[in-house]
């Protein structure tokens, strides 16, 4: 968690504080459906796995609304404050990976790839 009583904290752009919070929550939600998993044979308690996606979203809320429509909204809005089993929560959180990774928030797969053996592509790939 970010430590706001941190002098290192305070010099940091607001951005990479935000950056580490969505990826905290993020992480937070990962764990959330680790622990439901564990115990799924005992009994189904969604309340954490729930309230923790919910802080994703809030955390996310703003970009979501500026890049999704109006019908994806919906589906995220429903499965965020009012799911009604695990499926729904677990496409919630898909929803905001997904979105996550396509602004390159976790995207980690960006080296392109290539044959070694041609010349060519590989100084292309280096702008060469």
């Amino acid at each position: 968690m970010v430590d706001f009583n941190n002098d290192t904290t305070v010099t940091t752009p607001a951005l990479d504080v935000v950056k580490i919070l969505i990826l905290q929550r993020r992480n937070d939600v990962i764990e959330a459906f680790e622990h439901f998993n564990k115990s799924i044979d005992f009994e189904e308690d969604l309340s954490l796995v729930r309230s923790r996606l919910y802080s994703l979203y809030l955390e996310c809320k703003g970009m979501l609304e500026n890049n999704f429509d109006s019908e994806t909204l919906i589906k995220l809005k429903s499965s965020v404050h009012k799911p009604q089993n695990f499926e729904e929560i677990e496409e919630g959180f898909n929803i905001i990976n997904m979105f996550l990774y396509k602004i390159k928030l976790t995207k980690i797969d960006n080296a392109v790839m290539f044959d070694p053996r041609d010349m060519e592509a590989e100084n292309k790939a280096h702008g060469i």
